[in-house]
């Protein structure tokens, strides 16, 4: 047998008596009559095939979405990664620069150490050069209204009797800072009297001849306490 529409030969039966048909045209001229022909239970198991495959593809959505919202949270972790990246290198660049001027700082500092010490030590050398015609006498009380001149040329001539007032240059006595209202003399350890001799031959053979105070104490100048009377050299500070 053929089928009428097609001539198929495969799957022919007669079909509404003896019209000759195929399955697939059988469908296309009774797809009623060939729906109501399935199976009920066959059918029943698509649908159950159908409802599991859109569950399986909702679920796939729902990951996807998740998918989605992830990849969007790793974009953002990544622009804030790139712009922590971005600061570090920043504040990078400035700690470059910063420690570049603190060494340059350093420097300048150790230059101006080395500079200040070598000013201290020519004002040093200077200021004790100007001293090279003084000494210093320690041991006299003070008194107001004292004649420091006439003092030096007394203890001066006990250590030299040639030396005259003519190669005293001046003197003065160190005073001493006290708090105000707290003005009292010190007639033990009193601030020293500072000579300077005309010339630095007056001085130096006065204070080689020093050792003659140790036979001398205060009261043999007219002071009423006896201390001890001896000379130093008038070092700067």
């Amino acid at each position: 047998m053929k089928c009428n529409d097609c001539k198929a030969t495969r799957g022919v039966q007669l079909c509404q008596g003896d019209l000759q048909l195929c399955n697939r045209c059988k469908i296309k001229r009774f797809p009623s009559e060939t729906a109501s022909a399935v199976d009920p239970g066959h059918a029943g198991h698509d649908e159950d095939n159908i409802l599991t495959i859109l569950k399986e593809i909702r679920s796939i959505n729902e990951k996807l979405k998740k998918i989605d919202i992830l990849e969007a949270h790793l974009q953002q972790v990544d622009k804030s990664m790139s712009f922590i990246n971005a600061m570090y290198e920043e504040n990078k660049k400035d700690m470059e620069e910063i420690k570049a001027v603190n060494r340059a700082l350093i420097e300048d500092n150790e230059k101006l150490k080395t500079s200040i010490s070598n000013l201290e030590s020519s004002y040093d050398d200077l200021d004790q050069y100007i001293r090279r015609e003084n000494i210093e006498i320690r041991g006299i009380p003070e008194l107001p209204n004292e004649n420091t001149d006439s003092i030096s040329l007394k203890v001066v001539q006990l250590i030299a009797k040639d030396v005259t007032g003519a190669d005293i240059d001046v003197s003065h006595r160190i005073k001493k800072r006290q708090p105000p209202g707290n003005e009292r003399t010190n007639t033990r350890f009193p601030p020293s009297i500072i000579v300077r001799f005309t010339s630095r031959k007056v001085r130096d053979s006065v204070y080689k001849q020093r050792k003659n105070l140790s036979w001398f104490k205060t009261s043999d100048l007219g002071y009423e306490v006896e201390n001890d009377i001896f000379t130093n050299d008038n070092l700067t500070p």
